[in-house]
């Protein structure tokens, strides 16, 4: 009797100790636990465990890998990541453009699609320009310096939503309820109101900024770096080159790299070759070489001006490269609805319009070319 009272003590003892253990270590059945983003250094990153990779066995959640490639709603976002990448000029919502007009120092406009009833909306200096639901997100560069604003889609009811003493804000992304952005070496969220602003982000050192699939990705150093939209699960791919205009779609990264060829030895400018790789850093190839840095990516096509001048697109596998306009120059260029659009260059010295500068648009396929604006 006393054997078995012993035995039945010692049972409900170790017992105990299996689910204080248990209890104690931060994981539950068939879930991914997020490791908590660590506070960045100076220079410096952390990358995550092999474990964080791992596929969940139980089958309750994806693996991370799944999570990071999901593609975006774009019914949730105020410009796609391509078109912010190319200073956010153009945007659409349903047959409406609205762009950065070059007619009057860089004045929101928007036009019909068809190229019909063509409206200033106001006189701020836009850049990044995002539509959501009914009102429109941009940064005015004013006499209180860079901001982040907001006004209703027919021009009225215009609000700062930001107010830094001093500043440049760059790559502004409408996602849902929250704006990011850029500013110096460091990225920003807050609500589309302008409450709730966090930073994020202190080490954006290569600049852009990049929003897909719950993410954040940028540029520092040789290297690009990706975190949740809170802040947290902080991730590195680094490279053996220094990254420039980081664009993410449907779970591929693009960017661009100098290839170290000077093809202007009075400026130094240099030839880019864009690459593509998976959200992980794997698969990584080269699309094409002799471009300018900044391109876009729209569906199975990546949209680039080569170093002569010509606006290209080629498949986002780096095959079948096709010249869709001649004399582009160095412009940025939108793509949606079919469509691209960019600044054109009047470079006709006979003409009266020479070196003046005007919003054209073509289809995708180099067809019905016309101007935005006169």
């Amino acid at each position: 009797m006393r054997t078995a009272k012993i035995l039945t003590l010692a049972l409900a003892f170790l017992m105990t100790l299996s689910l204080a253990a248990c209890s104690g270590n931060g994981t539950s059945s068939g879930g991914i636990t997020a490791t908590p983003a660590p506070t960045p250094t100076q220079g410096g990153t952390t990358s995550p465990s092999p474990s964080d990779d791992t596929p969940n066995p139980s089958g309750d959640e994806p693996a991370v890998s799944a999570i990071l490639d999901q593609p975006d709603d774009p019914a949730l976002r105020g410009n796609s990541a391509g078109n912010i990448a190319n200073q956010g000029y153009f945007a659409i919502a349903g047959e409406r453009i609205y762009f950065r007009s070059r007619n009057d120092f860089g004045n929101l406009c928007s036009v019909n699609s068809d190229g019909s009833d063509l409206q200033k909306l106001n006189d701020d200096n836009v850049l990044y320009i995002n539509v959501l639901g009914d009102r429109v997100y941009y940064s005015n560069n004013g006499d209180n310096g860079d901001q982040i604003y907001s006004i209703k889609t027919d021009g009225t009811d215009r609000q700062m939503l930001t107010d830094f003493e001093y500043g440049s804000i760059q790559n502004v992304h409408v996602v849902g309820e929250r704006i990011y952005f850029s500013s110096y070496t460091k990225i920003y969220a807050m609500n589309i109101d302008g409450t709730d602003m966090q930073q994020l982000v202190d080490d954006a050192y290569g600049g852009g900024l990049n929003v897909s699939g719950g993410r954040l990705y940028y540029s520092a150093g040789k290297a690009i770096i990706s975190l949740n939209t809170d802040g947290t699960e902080r991730r590195e791919i680094e490279l053996d080159e220094n990254p420039l205009n980081v664009i993410v779609v449907d779970g591929r990264i693009y960017y661009c790299a100098s290839t170290g060829i000077i093809v202007d030895e009075i400026t130094g400018t240099t030839s880019y070759a864009l690459f593509s790789m998976r959200s992980d850093g794997s698969d990584r190839q080269e699309i094409v070489s002799d471009v300018r840095s900044f391109f876009n990516v729209d569906g199975n096509r990546v949209y680039f001006t080569g170093m002569d001048g010509n606006l290209y697109s080629i498949g986002t596998d780096g095959t079948d490269q096709q010249m869709i306009y001649e004399g582009i120059g160095r412009e940025y260029c939108g793509v949606m609805g079919g469509r691209i659009y960019f600044s054109f260059r009047n470079m006709d010295m006979d003409s009266p319009d020479y070196l003046k500068t005007k919003l054209y648009s073509i289809k995708t396929d180099g067809t019905d070319g016309r101007f935005v604006e006169d």
